[in-house]
């Protein structure tokens, strides 16, 4: 189930392509206008319901990364209705023929047609590509991969799923492999979880599941991590997609039932990957690792356990937050505060996810039964029909600091519709626009917001101001986090954070002068952060690093 977690570019990066490559969210365009035209040729991803809103961002950024790497030009249309004129077959036939998608490109194009109502799904392919997006591979996503998480509400579950193959298969055009063999050897897996072009849909599956009053102890909690790994790997074996396992925190079990019905196909893969595999454990103190070593592949990606009164569990809120992938074959530790950064120091890292949470909003695993009883009885409120600002903002903030993004997204939405002017909601959606899907700018604009709204501390300064470090506006992120210094004089991530941008500023300026000035900012900050009793070992040893350079 890592790869359900992992995947960076997809849901990814350092954003503002939406300035450029956007989204329409014209609510009047049906299929016979957008036949008639397209509406911008620079647009990739056409959403007249609104479907697509949580995920504009790091969405079309994946189609813009997919197209840059591959010459493959792929849109996603998402229409209301059909409204009964045509076929969604049809319907995405003219629309590729009519809007010519591909014809610049060298190689070739994909055109994703999604209808609401109907919850259909359309894979349409040129025929350039139809070698290595084959029939069995459009009937799996129209059959399974998508559709069934359309009908769900869980959409994005599938769209990375689409995208992991989508990436898969294109690097096959770049390969010195058979490709044939290659593709066929895919298709095979395909088959075997009964994809195919026409087969009709069939009903979601009914998976048997244990509750958390319940727990399924044939998936134990290890006395050692190896035996929390060794849990894991029968858990593959043998396809097991109850969620509530002793071997998961109780945060995972809830996570874990979004993909309760899952293709059976994928947790033998996972089984067929790791049975065999030479690995180390990793471990300090209530924390460690399954590592194989930094070695470029997804597959050797690390895992992450924590020792609880159960013994040795599976750190699915941690996986999900720090464990990140980028291109393939690319993977990284995600930098910043977190209990797994020292164990990991000298794999590959990634600079994307340090959110400036502390106190009650950094989640702790040794907290982590309480966080999963609250959840469970906001839920059951929520199931009750109370659904008040205080029950949906409570609910969305814990979701969020569980990385159940979505899910926070949805809830804290419905707190706004109730109490527009309060700020909490806006700032825990910018929490999960960033940590979910690496969308700089969905979480600014709701920093921007919040800020309009009253809000006014250390957390939505320094948060802006890591926002703009990321996006590289330097002068601006300054200003923020000396906003923060300011509120909070003592903060060690203000301090951090400004030794490390006045140092690029410093990098970057020219003017002897402003030289001069940065150093010495840079110094200053630097040294505070150094001698600070609050912060992270990670961040003195980043320092100290840097320092040496």
């Amino acid at each position: 189930m890592l790869q359900r977690y992992r995947y960076l570019w997809f849901l990814p990066m350092i954003t503002g392509l939406l300035l450029f490559f956007g989204c329409s969210t014209d609510k009047d365009q049906n299929l016979e206008t957008l036949l008639a035209q397209r509406p911008d040729q620079q647009q990739l991803v056409f959403d007249s319901v609104g479907t697509m809103d949580d995920l504009l961002e790091s969405t079309t950024k994946a189609l813009v990364d997919f197209r840059d790497r591959h010459q493959i030009e792929m849109l996603i249309v998402v229409l209301p209705s059909l409204d009964q004129q045509h076929t969604i077959s049809e319907a995405a036939v003219l629309l590729f023929s009519r809007w010519q998608i591909g014809l610049e490109m060298l190689g070739g194009g994909v055109l994703l047609l999604l209808v609401e109502d109907s919850k259909e799904v359309k894979l349409e392919i040129s025929y350039e590509l139809e070698s290595i997006f084959t029939d069995h591979f459009t009937g799996s996503v129209e059959r399974r991969q998508l559709r069934s998480r359309f009908i769900a509400d869980e959409l994005e579950i599938g769209l990375i799923a689409i995208m992991e193959e989508l990436e898969a298969r294109a690097q096959l055009l770049h390969a010195d492999i058979a490709v044939e063999d290659a593709i066929s050897k895919r298709d095979a897996r395909y088959l075997s979880q009964g994809a195919g072009a026409r087969i009709a849909l069939e009903p979601l599956e009914v998976v048997v599941a244990s509750s958390t009053s319940k727990v399924n102890t044939r998936y134990p909690a290890g006395a050692t991590i190896d035996e929390a790994w060794q849990s894991l790997l029968m858990r593959w074996k043998d396809q097991e997609r109850d969620p509530f396992l002793q071997v998961f925190l109780p945060t995972g079990r809830l996570s874990y039932r979004d993909f309760a019905t899952m293709p059976k196909g994928r947790l033998s893969q996972q089984y067929e990957t790791y049975s065999n595999r030479h690995y180390q454990v990793l471990e300090d103190g209530n924390n460690g690792v399954i590592y194989f070593g930094k070695k470029e592949g997804w597959d050797n990606a690390p895992f992450l356990f924590c020792r609880t009164r159960e013994g040795w569990q599976f750190d699915l809120v941690n996986q999900k937050k720090f464990i990140r992938m980028g291109p393939s074959p690319s993977w990284g530790v995600e930098f910043g505060a977190h209990p797994y950064v020292l164990l990991l120091w000298d794999a590959f890292r990634f600079y994307g996810q340090d959110i400036p949470l502390s106190g009650e909003e950094l989640y702790d695993s040794g907290n982590d039964t309480i966080i999963a009883a609250s959840i469970e009885a906001l839920e059951a409120e929520v199931v009750a029909g109370k659904e008040d600002f205080v029950t949906l903002l409570q609910l969305g903030r814990l979701y969020t600091l569980t990385s159940m993004s979505r899910k926070a997204m949805k809830k804290l939405k419905q707190a706004i519709a109730l109490q527009p002017q309060d700020p909490r909601p806006y700032l825990y959606l910018a929490i999960a626009h960033v940590n979910g899907f690496y969308q700089y700018d969905s979480g600014l604009e709701m920093l921007e917001t919040a800020r309009e709204k009253g809000g006014n501390d250390p957390f939505l300064a320094n948060f802006t101001g890591y926002i703009l470090y990321q996006k590289k506006q330097y002068q601006k992120a300054a200003a923020s986090f000396e906003e923060a210094i300011q509120l909070d004089p003592e903060n060690s991530y203000s301090q951090y954070y400004l030794g490390y941008t006045y140092a690029w500023l410093y990098n970057k300026t020219k003017d002897g002068a402003k030289k001069k000035e940065y150093k010495q900012l840079f110094n200053q900050y630097a040294d505070k952060a150094r001698s600070s009793a609050t912060i992270h070992p990670a961040r003195i040893r980043r320092l100290e690093d840097w320092l040496k350079k």
